[in-house]
């Protein structure tokens, strides 16, 4: 029994050794594999048919087969990182808005700034004159040699006396009532100022031949109002009531801002004004979408800073008021354009052919009468 035993020990010990003896690995041959059934009737597929098939599955980028980093076309501004969504091409896109030609600040838009050389004899006449000397005299509006001392100093800010004389040649022009918007009144900087005051009770006691109301109701009879706007000795900027559109327009020559105390009081004042004309029940029609001033939409029109002094707002005011159509600036113009404009204006001023004021070398004299005399009449009280 015990020879049996032993035998059947040394047969679990054999069959051990058998399993842990390492195997010869077998070497491989030419010879083809042999295939199912099933896998002899699948067809053969082509690399690049594969490939084809991989772009076919969602979620999955093929491999690119491109040898060579692409060229950016130098016409084209490319970004990255934002994924943008196909837009339905019957609507209008940001793409299909012409690109207009901004000029930089140093840059000359146009010779009309630039001061000819025979209206220096005029500015050389400006100069010696005393600063008390009334040198303009144009409707009601005049300006000293001290006032357009500022058109001769690049870094001088401009003075009511300046800006009004211009205001005033501008509003003289037939073509500069058109806009686009309907027929415009600039107002002076005198008279934008006054509105300001105008509260409640201190219109409370106002008549229909009020000063005040009478121009009110010119506003109303226009479908746009410039209002030139002082911070003063610091800025100069441009409201403008759309009344076409129902909304205030603002054009500065610093770039947009949210804060416009000066703004808010005028905007203020002449609601008052208008509530008061309501209460006497003397708007009997008008051009604006409606009477609630206080609930339009004030809009910053100038989006980029345009001046890159500290001096010549008011000169951009001025252009602002004569180019403005209401959707845009009818001639785009810069910095550079302003500082040449600065001393062509004092000879614009000094030369203009209804300047009471004769004498100077570039005046023309004019037999015509100047058409525009109905700030004159609005003025008297």
């Amino acid at each position: 029994m015990k020879a049996g035993f032993d035998a059947l020990n040394k047969r679990v010990d054999d069959l051990i050794k058998e399993q842990h003896k390492p195997r010869p690995m077998e070497q491989s041959t030419p010879a083809k594999l042999q295939t199912s059934d099933t896998e002899k009737t699948k067809p053969a597929i082509d690399k690049k048919e594969d490939m084809s098939q991989d772009k076919l599955q969602p979620g999955k980028r093929p491999a690119s087969k491109r040898q060579t980093k692409p060229k950016k076309n130098p016409d084209f501004e490319y970004t990255t990182g934002t994924k943008r969504k196909r837009n339905d091409n019957t609507k209008q896109t940001e793409d299909d808005i012409p690109q207009v030609y901004v000029p930089g600040p140093n840059e000359s838009t146009s010779n009309e700034y630039m001061i000819e050389p025979h209206q220096m004899a005029t500015v050389e006449y400006i100069k010696t004159w005393p600063d008390n000397q009334v040198l303009v005299h144009i409707g009601l509006y005049t300006a000293t040699k001290k006032n357009l001392d500022c058109l001769f100093n690049n870094s001088a800010y401009m003075n009511d006396g300046v800006m009004n004389a211009y205001i005033r040649i501008l509003k003289a022009q037939p073509t500069i009532q058109h806009r686009d918007d309907g027929y415009a009144y600039l107002e002076t900087t005198y008279d934008a100022n006054k509105i300001c005051l105008d509260t409640a009770a201190s219109l409370k006691d106002k008549g229909e031949r009020s000063f005040n109301l009478t121009r009110t109701l010119t506003y109303i009879s226009h479908h746009m109002v410039f209002f030139p706007i002082n911070i003063p000795y610091k800025h100069w900027y441009l409201a403008v009531l759309n009344g076409n559109k129902g909304v205030i327009q603002v054009l500065d020559s610093m770039g947009p801002t949210s804060n416009r105390p000066e703004q808010r009081k005028l905007l203020q004042g002449l609601q008052n004004r208008v509530k008061r004309l309501e209460h006497l029940n003397l708007i009997k029609k008008h051009e604006w979408q409606d009477t609630q001033i206080h609930k339009w939409k004030v809009l910053e029109c100038t989006p980029d800073q345009m001046q890159f002094d500290s001096s010549s707002c008011g000169l951009f005011t001025l252009k602002f008021m004569e180019l403005w159509t209401g959707n845009r600036l009818s001639t785009f113009f810069t910095q550079k354009d302003m500082n040449s404009f600065r001393l062509k204006l004092a000879v614009i001023l000094v030369d203009y052919q209804w300047n009471k004021v004769k004498g100077s070398p570039g005046y023309k004299s004019t037999n015509v009468e100047e058409t525009y005399t109905l700030e004159d009449i609005e003025k008297k009280k």
